[in-house]
């Protein structure tokens, strides 16, 4: 994503954390993390780090938080019809 903001309108990450000093050059794409608060796997910290820093940056960003969820939380996004519509809402 940090490579090539200007391809994406949108980014779902789930369950996924990343560079947050490289964050900052996707804050013009719209993005939803979704994430597991009981992730054994990789830490709802690393998401909740990632929105953090794209917010400081001015992004338009926000975590979805699973409660009591472990590292499979994308079952649960995609059944979710308010995905695809925030997905689609956010097209360019």
């Amino acid at each position: 994503m940090s490579r090539f903001p200007d391809l994406f309108a949108a980014a779902a990450p789930i369950a996924g954390g990343g560079n947050a000093k490289d964050v900052c050059k996707a804050k013009n794409v719209a993005i939803r993390a979704y994430h597991g608060d009981s992730d054994n796997v990789i830490s709802h910290g690393k998401s909740a780090e990632m929105i953090e820093a794209l917010k400081a940056c001015g992004a338009k960003a926000e975590l979805i938080t699973y409660k009591g969820v472990n590292h499979g939380s994308w079952p649960i996004t995609y059944r979710d019809p308010e995905f695809y519509q925030w997905l689609l809402s956010n097209s360019k």
